[in-house]
């Protein structure tokens, strides 16, 4: 497996994990869609849903 990770900036911070991942990873919305249904985007080590807001220093992580 891979895994893709991302630090959220403190001008990020607020935005929801959807919209970092869409920002920072390119990819497709089938992919997307897929990664949303296996809970493979985590934060902190922890598997979350999209509409979440993240936070300055908050690690995301995508594992493929």
């Amino acid at each position: 497996m891979s895994e893709f990770k991302y630090t959220v900036t403190e001008e990020e911070s607020g935005q929801t994990l959807k919209q970092i991942v869409r920002q920072h990873f390119s990819f497709s919305s089938r992919l997307m869609s897929k990664l949303k249904l296996n809970k493979l985007i985590f934060v902190n080590g922890e598997s979350m849903p999209g509409w979440i807001s993240v936070y300055a220093g908050d690690e995301v992580s995508i594992m493929l």
